[in-house]
């Protein structure tokens, strides 16, 4: 059964400890008004009521949220509370389609690729081509990603090993070259 005007009216009063002619001033309305809603001759209109859930909010939250509801309104609307925030899923990463590249563009950055490595060594791009091609057949070969090679390879990794003690790296002798496990 839905609360009447009136008894949430009353009860607002007895939170609040306010008379007739008290709850009239603080809804800018006579006493004989608040005396007419009492008496169920008239009701008070929703600006009214929004008044008096304004009022008795920071001492009864709850009967404050009824009296808006009769309003109308909420807490949130009669700018009470803050509305909770409503979370956005987030959409699903979704991988970029993959770029069609043409055979020619694909050779100019193949190219691109062997002419910096040439230039980091101060080589002709000819010495360094069969190099890059067995290294990046390896790593297709154990399904190494390019972004993992570069990280793997970057300064900040190279300082890393280099800072190691002695004692941390394996004993190699000279010109001996590091074999991968057998499979």
């Amino acid at each position: 059964m839905p609360e009447t005007v009136i008894a949430l009216l009353l009860e607002a009063r007895q939170v609040l400890n306010m008379g007739q002619g008290e709850l009239g001033d603080l809804v800018r309305v006579s006493r004989r008004t608040v005396q007419r809603w009492d008496a169920l001759q008239s009701t008070p209109g929703a600006s009214d009521l929004g008044k008096v859930a304004v009022a008795v909010h920071p001492h009864d939250p709850n009967l404050a949220a009824r009296i808006a509801a009769r309003a109308g309104t909420t807490l949130e609307g009669l700018g009470l509370v803050q509305a909770p925030a409503v979370a956005t899923p987030t959409p699903a990463a979704v991988a970029p389609p993959p770029v069609e590249r043409s055979a020619e563009s694909i050779g100019h950055m193949v190219d691109g690729v062997v002419c910096a490595a040439a230039d980091a060594l101060g080589v002709p791009p000819a010495g360094v081509r069969p190099v890059l091609l067995a290294a990046f057949r390896k790593a297709a070969e154990v399904e190494l990603r390019v972004e993992d090679v570069v990280r793997a390879l970057s300064p900040a990794r190279a300082r890393a090993a280099r800072s190691k003690p002695r004692s941390a790296r394996p004993a190699r002798s000279p010109g001996s070259r590091v074999r991968p496990p057998a499979r």
